[in-house]
């Protein structure tokens, strides 16, 4: 990193003015790192966007480590999304995956308790918008946030003196491991992947392979997207009335070889770079499986799109759209593995075992659904042609 940690500072600014110059000084003066805070002159700024769409793209592009301070004001209001600004800031940073520490005003969480049994009181009195115990509920208890109380600026440069220096140590740890252990690795590991392959936690080898097929497949959410609409994006190709049986064919073996690619990678290379029972997984089989099925599934929607722009004649063209409905089946369970893959892992270590290994219960079952429909639609069209 050829600069300092830049540390986002988020809050209301009239109430909470004095606290964010406490931590500005604490951060720049102190440590030595970089504020962010929207009030400085050197904020970077977008002329072209809104001052919101400034704030949540700063966290997104330059925060490092996010700090929320929450007083009693919820603040102004986007009217795009109806949420808080320090709320969209806090959501981008969750999104980016950089620690959080979130600080909250002890007068204003004492009352949480009280609105949570009575959420129709007034409460106008203490905060300027009810929706701020909502927000606080949501970053403690949906989120699952460690939150610490304040009541002075000095409380929270004291915890973030204690925690920032875990965080640097934690940091030192893992670019020991990296350093020791990078040879082994690919270098454009998301950050997720890359720690779960450096530290190794329990059931590591099912993790790190959830983590990269979730991040691989993520990769193609434009083309995922032109296909949900239905969008005819690049070249037509127009198929001539005699070639069209031999063209469907011919689509329809590639099919059956990208789905016979991807039984081989779950049935075979999948428990192999997972290891036998008790023994460490082969980190680069397993990337390489998991960005391989991903690899799959882009293959998949591209052949269906390409089927879905073919010009065929009238005549040929039921028949084209049975032919394009083929992949529907080994699109949806790669997108299915590779969203309850990491999440199922994480379930079952997070049960009570009581010592015994834990279950995670994945089916991948793949099928041509519409091969009947696909066979009587070409007996027919080939009657109509014969006459």
């Amino acid at each position: 990193m050829s600069r300092p940690p830049a540390v986002f500072i988020s809050s209301t600014f009239y109430d909470l003015r004095q606290i964010r110059e406490d931590l500005c000084e604490f951060i720049e003066k102190q440590l030595g790192y970089y504020a962010l805070l929207s009030e400085k002159p050197s904020f970077p700024v977008d002329p072209d966007v809104r001052a919101v769409e400034n704030c949540r793209g700063r966290v997104q592009d330059d925060a490092d480590v996010f700090v929320l301070v929450i007083g009693g004001r919820y603040g102004s209001v986007d009217d795009a999304t109806a949420k808080s600004v320090t709320n969209l800031e806090y959501l981008a940073a969750s999104a980016k995956g950089i620690p959080v520490y979130v600080f909250i005003d002890k007068h204003v969480l004492s009352l949480l308790a009280v609105w949570q049994d009575n959420k129709d009181a007034d409460f106008s009195k203490q905060v300027d918008n009810i929706r701020l115990f909502d927000f606080i509920e949501r970053v403690r208890s949906t989120d699952g946030v460690w939150t610490y109380g304040f009541e002075t600026a000095q409380e929270i440069v004291g915890v973030l003196r204690t925690q920032l220096a875990y965080l640097m140590c934690a940091g030192l740890e893992l670019s020991r491991r990296y350093r020791m252990r990078g040879d082994e690795l690919p270098g454009d590991l998301s950050g997720a992947a890359l720690r779960i392959a450096l530290e190794e936690p329990e059931c590591w080898e099912y993790r790190l392979f959830g983590q990269v097929l979730l991040d691989e497949t993520r990769r193609y959410r434009d083309l995922r997207f032109q296909r949900e609409w239905n969008l005819a994006l690049g070249s037509v190709e127009s198929v001539p009335l005699v070639e069209t049986p031999a063209w469907s064919i011919a689509r329809l073996t590639e099919l059956r070889h990208l789905g016979e690619s991807l039984a081989t990678l779950v049935n075979e290379a999948l428990p192999v770079a997972l290891g036998p029972p008790g023994q460490p997984g082969d980190k680069h089989g397993l990337i390489s499986t998991a960005r391989h099925i991903a690899e799959v599934y882009r293959s998949a929607i591209e052949w269906q799109q390409r089927v879905r722009r073919a010009h065929v004649e009238a005549e040929w063209e039921r028949l084209s759209q049975v032919l394009a409905a083929f992949a529907d089946d080994l699109i949806s369970k790669t997108e299915n593995l590779a969203c309850e893959c990491l999440p199922k892992v994480e379930s079952a270590l997070a049960e009570p075992r009581g010592g015994a290994p834990a279950v995670v219960d994945l089916t991948f079952n793949l099928e041509l659904s519409s091969m009947a429909e696909f066979d009587s639609e070409m007996d027919k069209l080939f009657r109509d042609l014969l006459g």
